[in-house]
């Protein structure tokens, strides 16, 4: 087995597990002072596993109890953090900040703690948890807890049982510290076997790029991004105002005792969430829809102004009930902010994704965005990759009309969109260009005609008609036959697993839908090239006081003080910019940025 061999030059872990001599498996440090011989081995150690052992998960509210070290060949350094810490973290300094490869199981936990405890930790980091996601990314169903991955390639079961014990208590039990010996030491072998699992793969270029990333996820989960409460209030009753204006305007129009004579109880009110009653509604006034999901209504919408309405009050209640009413409720008590959790490989792509709340789905409109502003004597700065993925598409397929425009620096939007309407590049009007890019975004990625009209009308606020879609749909392909090359050699080839521009990989469980297999590399390019500048922002931006605020698929929010904004700002453009060029070259990178006081476009 792979996992004895990597482990028969160590010492046997299952020989450590059993506390036989006074620290076996590990030391206690209680007393500064005896720490600073016992950790000459750790500073010339070329692996150092860390974890820790806090009294919560609150990093603002909560401390670390234990930090653990492990090193090859030696027992495990558990530091009580709560007797040591002032005098500690000096001591500790040249250790984490050396050139050993950091190992953490969840880094992004242990680090923000860390840093909340004044201890810093510098890279090259490896953490298990992202490495197993990351050779594991489309399947479903998979734990990647330090647990199962300790089973999965070690064989080993860890006893997990004091996880949720008491941390805060005066004196640890032998079994706690035991739990906490063994979670550090047991991830020495776990990173070796997922080393050699990466290399086989093609991925450790991609792990790398993962773990590079930490920093930047811990200072924007750490920094937070800060709500004007008054203004988002304002934008609560706006749309309480609105969500009633919709439903007496749509009571006015579904519930007449003429429209609806074999429902008399319906003669004066309709129940806008029982689709039942609304269909009903929607049939006596000649609307022929089966379903009320929005899929299926969004046909009717272009052609029925009652449909329209209804979906706009649907869409208006979602935001009422899942963002307005809930977002206030996560300012964080002590820092005022707001402090949404990151799942860095959050998607099959490689996207990252936010929960917490989810700051990533707020509605990309001024009136939500403009609410979210900085500290007084700080600006936001918002760095925006440029039709990034149409770009990678361009340079992954080689389409010779979109690679041409973009060598000359042409917008392709206001092309496609000359092209469809059939006026001359330089007439395009601000909402034809608006209509090419909705044509853009939505058929390059393989979309059909009726998923079209859905995704224009939800990400666009535009009604097309079904016969409007699929006219569009063959324009498209005319302008650019390389895509149509494309979709049909992916057709042809269709397989279980699929590649980035940086060689990420997606695997399936069974035969993937089109879109998918014609998704992943791109927008899974278009991630990594984001994230390739995420792992160098926190230390190019170094000295000017900015901080990592955020990120939204291809845009990076940072928030600075107003009198180094025009460093800050430069230094994320050119990152941006570099990291962009490096996987798309010849293919130009363009990113705009904005100073602003607020998120708001």
């Amino acid at each position: 087995m792979v996992a004895k061999q990597q482990l028969c030059h160590k010492p046997m872990l299952s020989s450590c597990y059993t506390r036989q001599k006074e620290n076996e498996l590990y030391q206690l440090i209680t007393n500064a002072t005896d720490l600073e011989p016992i950790l000459e081995p750790f500073k010339i150690s070329d692996r150092l596993a860390i974890d820790t052992e806090t009294t919560g998960l609150d990093p603002f509210t909560n401390r670390i109890r234990l930090l653990q070290l492990a090193i090859p060949n030696h027992p495990v350094l558990l530091l009580d953090l709560v007797a040591i810490q002032d005098k500690a973290t000096a001591l500790l300094n040249p250790v984490l900040n050396s050139n050993a490869l950091k190992i953490f199981q969840n880094a992004k936990f242990d680090l923000k703690f860390l840093t909340q405890a004044g201890v810093r930790v510098s890279g090259p980091f490896f953490d298990t948890m992202l490495a197993s996601q990351v050779l594991q990314a489309g399947l479903r169903g998979i734990d990647h807890s330090l647990e199962a991955l300790s089973i999965k390639y070690l064989q080993q079961t860890l006893d997990k049982t004091e996880q949720t014990g008491n941390w805060s208590s005066g004196e640890l039990t032998d079994s706690q510290l035991e739990y906490a010996a063994r979670d550090a030491a047991i991830l020495l072998p776990l990173s070796s076997i997922l080393s050699q699992q990466l290399e086989a793969a093609g991925l450790t270029q991609v792990a790398e790029m993962e773990f590079a990333c930490l920093p930047a996820f811990v200072e924007m989960e750490l920094t937070g991004m800060k709500l004007d409460v008054n203004a988002w209030s304002a934008l609560h009753q706006n749309y309480n105002s609105l969500a009633q204006q919709l439903k007496e305007e749509l009571m006015k129009t579904l519930a007449t005792p003429a429209q609806l004579p074999l429902f008399p109880e319906l003669t004066q009110t309709v129940n806008l969430n029982s689709p039942f009653q609304v269909l009903e509604a929607f049939k006596n006034l000649g609307i022929p829809a089966t379903k009320t999901n929005a899929s299926h209504l969004a046909t009717y919408a272009a052609t029925h102004p009652a449909v329209s309405t209804f979906l706009e009050y649907r869409q208006t209640t979602k935001a009422l009930t899942t963002y307005i009413q809930k977002l206030p409720l996560h300012i964080h008590p002590r820092t005022k902010r707001l402090h949404p959790d990151y799942y860095q490989l959050g998607t099959a792509t490689g996207r990252a994704s936010c929960s917490h709340p989810p700051l990533q789905q707020i509605p990309n409109k001024n009136e939500f965005r403009s609410c979210f502003v900085p500290e007084a004597g700080n600006c936001l700065i918002s760095g925006d990759f440029s039709q990034i993925e149409l770009r990678v598409i361009a340079k992954f397929t080689g389409e010779p009309t979109m690679t041409s425009a973009y060598m000359k620096g042409e917008d392709l939007h206001q092309l496609t969109a000359s092209f469809v309407v059939g006026k001359p590049f330089d007439t395009i009007t601000k909402e034809e260009r608006k209509i090419a890019k909705s044509i853009n975004f939505g058929l390059a990625f393989g979309m059909g005609a009726k998923k079209f009209v859905v995704y224009a009308r939800s990400q666009y606020g535009l009604e097309f008609t079904l016969y409007q879609a699929t006219r569009f749909k063959k324009q498209f392909f005319r302008l650019y036959p390389g895509l149509t090359k494309w979709h049909e050699q992916v057709k042809k080839g269709v397989k279980r697993s699929g590649r980035t521009l940086s060689g990420r990989r997606r695997l399936w469980s069974k035969k993937p839908p089109f879109t998918e297999l014609v998704n992943h590399p791109i927008q899974g390019s278009a991630a990594d090239i984001l994230k390739l500048s995420l792992g160098k922002l926190p230390a190019a931006l170094r000295g000017t006081g900015a901080k990592l605020i955020g990120t939204v698929h291809d845009e990076i929010l940072i928030e600075c003080p107003l009198d180094t904004a025009t460093q800050a700002a430069q230094i994320l453009e050119r990152v941006m910019v570099e990291t962009g060029e490096q996987y798309l070259a010849p293919i130009p990178v363009e990113v705009e940025i904005k100073i602003a006081k607020s998120w708001a476009k």
